[in-house]
């Protein structure tokens, strides 16, 4: 199931970017599910989130230590492409990552 960098799949960072931890929350869920993330043999890849293109709904819940409330967001997403879960204004969005 999971690969590095499949084609097939949007990727989002919610774990290592600097906007993703400012956030104060991961991905636990997409569209009801549990959030699939890449796996490899590497033990220093991080987990992205791999999403199937189209419109989804992210749950989020809180990184540990912030006391947050879950919240959804829906995005739609684009094959090949990379997101980071970051903060607008009092929101909480997915956007599309800038390299």
């Amino acid at each position: 199931m999971g690969g590095l960098r499949p084609a097939n799949k949007a990727i989002v960072n919610d774990l290592s970017s600097k906007l993703a931890v400012e956030s104060g929350y991961r991905i636990a869920e997409v569209d009801g599910k549990a959030a699939e993330r890449a796996r490899s043999g590497v033990v220093t890849v991080v987990p992205f989130v791999l999403a199937e293109p189209g419109e989804r709904e992210f749950t989020l819940e809180p990184r540990e230590g912030n006391d947050l409330p879950r919240v959804t967001v829906k995005a739609t997403v684009v094959a090949g492409r990379r997101y980071v879960v970051k903060k607008d204004g009092e929101s909480v969005v997915l956007a599309e990552e800038i390299e």
